[in-house]
């Protein structure tokens, strides 16, 4: 299969050619989409193991054809049950790693970890220096540095592009009416369960609270991070912090440093008693 970026883009022209606003040619073009999301997702999960088509249809059950079809986006069937067969098969026949998750909040930190842009969306950032290489962020607030603030941003940045590819693979799963799915990179495996929506609004959580602290790092205000705490609720902000939390104490997050860093900052953010609306 091919680099999808151009094959992307061409969607992104037809729609802006062609469709502008007509609600049938939308929902074609959005059918066709999400085909494109599964044979992406398809030729992930065979090639982050390592398998050829012939290889993989028989891990699966599938003959190679259909399989070399979902990939180059010709599937002619349905492809989001073609997608539940495979997930199902995987399951069953392919080991996975097993982590002490507790709750929705971790588990999707966990996945957008080992999805998205995988992790080489972590490692090499630009300016990127590294979570052992940077403070504590939000250990003293108003007082960081302008260097220590850049730092930071740097380690932000990618997380809100790989939560907003985890969330494009979760609403793929909710469409198929999924509640098990696959986690695949280089050979690394997890399988999660639950309710694909319950984790999208996780990711909408995570996301909202990067933003407010991307924000405050910037500007030195608390606005945003007024506004998530608002939307959230009281409630629901305490599960938040009380799911990361029993995470890292069980320590989920053991062999993923980034992720490990952005829990234990998104925490520090959320926990933080406004200090006035500007840097000291």
């Amino acid at each position: 299969m091919h680099a999808n970026n151009t094959t992307t883009d061409a969607v992104e022209i037809m729609h802006r050619l062609f469709v502008k606003g007509d609600p049938e040619e939308i929902a074609l073009l959005e059918k066709e989409r999400v085909k494109l999301e599964i044979a992406q997702h398809i030729y992930d999960l065979r090639t982050s193991g390592g398998q050829t088509q012939e290889e993989f249809g028989e891990l699966v059950g599938v003959s190679p054809q259909i399989i070399e079809d979902l990939e180059e986006w010709d599937y002619q069937g349905d492809s989001f049950a073609m997608l539940a067969h495979i997930e199902k098969a995987l399951w069953r026949h392919v080991s996975a790693l097993s982590f002490p998750i507790n709750g929705v909040y971790p588990n999707v930190l966990l996945g957008t970890t080992i999805t998205g842009f995988k992790l080489t969306l972590f490692r090499y950032h630009p300016d990127r220096k590294g979570t052992t290489c940077i403070p504590a962020p939000f250990a003293n607030f108003g007082v960081e540095q302008k260097i220590d603030r850049q730092h930071i941003l740097n380690e932000l940045a990618p997380w809100q592009e790989a939560l907003r590819l985890n969330r494009q693979e979760l609403q793929m799963f909710a469409l198929a009416g999924m509640n098990k799915w696959c986690h695949l990179n280089g050979g690394l495996r997890v399988n999660f369960s639950g309710d694909p929506e319950a984790s999208i609004r996780a990711v909408d959580t995570h996301a909202q609270l990067i933003d407010a602290a991307a924000h405050y790092l910037h500007t030195g205000q608390w606005t945003a991070l007024k506004q998530w705490r608002q939307n959230i609720g009281a409630c629901e902000e305490t599960r938040y912090l009380a799911q990361l939390e029993a995470a890292l104490q069980s320590q989920t997050f053991a062999h993923f440093p980034d992720a490990e860093w952005v829990t234990r900052t998104l925490i520090r953010f959320a926990k933080v008693e406004y200090q006035g609306e500007n840097y000291g």
